[in-house]
């Protein structure tokens, strides 16, 4: 690193420096399929933000396990927070 100094981002990412954060799309695909092999078939998906950095994948994640299933995603069940 250019100042030597030893950091690790917690949450972000970036292409220099070592760092913890979550996958969304993978996270948000697991609690999918969680709830449709519990016999949930009527999942609403409440997102961030759409500005959200992760935005995208979570949605990514959700239609992935829905599709897998064979679940329709229903437009009035997909929603984004407005901040």
């Amino acid at each position: 690193h250019a100042t030597n100094i030893p950091a690790v981002l917690i949450g972000s990412r970036h292409a220099e420096l070592d760092y913890v954060d979550t996958d969304p799309e993978l996270g948000l695909y697991m609690a999918t399929e969680h709830l449709i092999l519990n016999g949930h078939r009527e999942i609403v998906f409440i997102n961030s933000s759409k500005y959200s950095q992760a935005s995208a994948r979570k949605l990514k994640g959700f239609c992935e396990a829905m599709n897998k299933y064979g679940i329709e995603i229903r437009k009035e069940c997909v929603h984004f927070r407005s901040y």
